[in-house]
Order: structure tokens, then sequence, then C-alpha cells
């Protein structure tokens, strides 16, 4: 993230495709490797190498997690180049391929992509949410694409037609070229502001960018036919109504970071985006790169997103959720906060709360409207719902534990939450939140199962 940030990864390698292209990848590692929070892969935008998420990755990797990243076909080392016609769908198989290569086919892990790294991204979570591999999704500065163009537009979208357009755009000197492409992609405002070592941003960025152009980005090199067929991508992207609901009722945490002065994805694309998938959204005052100057609360952001995440799968795999017959956990944005709601079908509890309440859902539903961690560190829940009519809506409503700050709580101690040894403060949150649920609807139930 820092252009002046050179970041030498834990380890790279290529790997070859069935068609014979060969991915250049890099992973970033946790001190301590038995440790591990989580996986994360990151999908890089057009035209740009891996690099540019480079210092990002290393935060992650420091903070806990194993982070996986890699070149799109034909960019910079994993050339050469190709004249293909390329869509998000067919760079969201390449993702899954180095994933089962890199990780197995099995393994869990969190999505993150940027750009045009968030439409293949999005084709990504799709395939993964199928084989229970997602765990969460994190777009950048990305939308749903356009809708399909038909009549004369569709067949022009071409590498072999494109290319001469973006070979004209790239004509100029390199000083000149890097010089246009910072006003395209980054915000005039943090162009002229002050980086902490006391030079102007536009000077950092056009030293270190001066000096990398030619690796980090694919006309750098000359390269226009990459540029060509990742242009044909985002042209072509667009999600469904249909691939929209998936993506938007599957539960998995969605995180959506919004430029509002991107002058390549118009900021009210992200925002739709956003919001028809229900979407934890977190705005930045920047353009289309350029997140320097909110590093911390873009690192808070995604670290956050990620132990949200991994608490949700945790809890969804937990004895608890099985004892209490957890039928569907999602985490989903509501007024600001991430909230994690549960339903609970045929339980003991809901059986005997039937016959009081009109519904017979086979859900059992009471409303937490948030969480707070009391001055001793334990998980406190409180409803909104009064005692005395919880039970009456005990069929109607959803339990919503507000996690939006569960990466930096502290968890509930081990002889609170019975088997919970990870020190993980999300994950042991969520454990207490389901024995907090617990005891809860023991005691709102109880009395009313006696009067019956």
């Amino acid at each position: 993230m820092d252009p002046a940030l050179e970041v030498t990864p834990d380890f790279s390698a290529h790997m070859q495709l069935s068609d014979g292209v060969r991915l250049h990848y890099e992973l970033f590692h946790p001190r301590d490797m038995s440790c591990s929070k989580g996986k994360v892969l990151v999908v890089m935008g057009a035209f740009a190498c891996k690099d540019h998420f480079g210092s990002a990755a290393r935060h992650l990797a420091d903070n806990g997690y194993e982070v996986l990243m890699y070149d799109h076909r034909g960019v910079v080392k994993s050339g050469p180049p190709r004249m293909e016609q390329q869509t998000s769908a067919m760079l969201a198989a390449d993702a899954v391929a180095l994933l089962d290569g890199v990780w197995g086919c099995s393994t869990p892990v969190h999505v993150y992509g940027a750009s045009m790294g968030g439409m293949v991204a999005q084709q990504l979570a799709l395939l993964l949410l199928p084989q229970g591999r997602l765990v969460s999704l994190g777009l950048a500065v990305t939308c749903r694409g356009l809708q399909p163009l038909g009549g004369l537009l569709g067949p022009l979208i071409k590498p072999q037609l494109l290319r001469p357009l973006l070979q004209a755009w790239y004509w100029d000197s390199k000083p000149a070229l890097v010089r246009r492409l910072m006003r395209l992609v980054l915000d005039r405002g943090l162009l002229d502001s002050l980086h902490p070592s006391g030079e102007k941003y536009e000077e950092v960025y056009f030293r270190q960018w001066s000096k990398t152009f030619e690796q980090w980005w694919t006309f750098g090199s000359g390269d226009h036919t990459t540029g060509a067929c990742h242009a044909c991508v985002v042209l072509t992207h667009y999600l469904s109504e249909r691939q929209i609901s998936v993506l938007r009722d599957s539960g998995v945490p969605i995180l959506c970071q919004l430029s509002t002065r991107d002058h390549l994805i118009p900021p009210a694309m992200q925002f739709e985006l956003a919001d028809k998938l229900h979407a934890k959204t977190v705005t930045f005052p920047t353009g289309h790169m350029g997140m320097l100057p909110w590093a911390h609360r873009f690192h808070s952001m995604l670290l956050e997103h990620f132990a949200a995440g991994a608490a949700l799968r945790q809890l969804q795999q937990s004895q608890a959720a099985r004892d209490w017959r957890v039928s569907k956990a999602v985490v989903a944005a509501q007024a600001g906060k991430s909230l994690l709601s549960l339903q609970l079908s045929d339980s003991p509890l809901h059986s005997r709360a039937s016959s009081s309440s009109s519904s017979s859902s086979g859900q059992y539903i009471g409303t937490a409207a948030a969480s707070s961690c009391t001055a001793s560190g334990e998980l406190a829940l409180y409803c909104s719902d009064a005692d005395s009519s919880l039970a009456e809506s005990a069929s109607t409503d959803d339990l919503a534990v507000d996690v939006s700050e569960w990466s930096e709580r502290p968890g509930a101690k081990k002889n609170e939450s019975p088997g919970v040894v990870s020190p993980e403060p999300a994950v042991a949150a969520a454990a207490a939140a389901a024995v907090a649920l617990k005891k809860q609807m023991c005691s709102v139930l109880e009395p009313a199962a006696a009067t019956n």
C-alpha cells in the first residue's frame, strides 16, 4: 500500500494450469504457522501485478493470516501475454486451480478482490460457495458490471480491437505516462498532501512508480495485449440478480470498501453493489487507488471482517450449534454494524414455546440488538424486546449479535465457554454468544413452559 515500501514474500513459485499458462504466486506466512487464523486469497485488478498489495499482505501475515497473492495470466511474471478473450469467470477458474494446487481442494479461504479483481472475486465466490470453502468475501472499488451489450456493440468487445486503443492512450514518454496514470487513479487531494517523510505524495508515488513501472504494470513493459484482455473482462462482467441473491443469501460476511472520488469505477456503481449484497460498507475519500493515509482503518476493517467470518464458521461447526440445532447462522450489515443472526429449528425449547406462539415456522427466534464487553471481559447480550414479550415473539424475530468489533474484544474465559481453547477473540466470543443464548432461552422459556 505504501509506494515507498518494498516487501519480500516468504515463498514464491509458478504453477502451471491445464492450458499451459504458468501463474506466478507469492505466500506470506504468519510468524507462528501453528497459530494461523486462516487463509486469505488476494485477487488483483486490471493491468497491475500483485506487488501493489505487498505491504497490506505483510500486515495481514503479521496479524496471523496466511496470504496468497498471484499475477493474472499474462501479467508480468505470469507471462507471456496471450491474445485471448478473457472473462471474469475464466480468471475465477484460474484462481480455483491455484487454490487447489497451493492449499488443497477443500481448504476454506477468505477471498479479497479489488477493482477488476473484485469482479473476479464475485465469480470465484460463486464457485467456492457450493464447496463450503468461502469464509468471507471482501470487495474493494468494484461493481456488478455493465448490462450485457447486444446488437452492434457486443461483437466489438474483442482484445484485437481494443488493443490499438490502449496502445494509443499509452503512447507517451515514461515520465509523462506515470504522471497521467497517477492523475487517473489517485485523488488530487492525496497527491497534494504530505507523506510522513515530509514530501508530497505526488513525488513519492512518482519516484516509486517510475522505478517499478516495468515490473508493476503490464503496459510498463509495452504489453498492451494483456491490457486489452483485461478491458474485455471489465466490459463483459455482469453479476445477475440471481447471482446477487446467491451471494447475499449465503450468509457469508461480505465487506465492500468504496472510494468516493473514484474516476474509473463510479462511486454510485460501487454503492449499488454493496446495497444489493447487503454488505458492510466502508468508504474512503480517495480515488481508485491510494489508501495509504487511511492504512490503519483499511487494515483494521479487513482484520475485523476476517475475524467475523472465522467466528461465524466456528460457530456453525461448534457443539453448541449442534446441540441447539442452529439451522442458519449469518453475518450481515445493518445500520453500520455487522450482525450475527441465528435461527434455531426443531430444538427442545422451540417445541415447548410453540404452544404459546401462534407461529409454527419451526424456528425459535429471539432478538438481541447488540453485544458488548463488560469490564470483566465477559460477553454480554441484551435483548431489544422485554423478557415478558420475548416468548410471544419467539417464532417471528431474529436473534442478532453485533460483531462489528469482535477482532478487538477480549474473549470469554475458558470456564465460561466449555470446550473453547482458541485464543482468537472472535471465536471465543462466538462460543460465548452461543452459551449466553442457551442460558437466555432457558430463563425465558422455562417460566412459559411451567404455566402450560
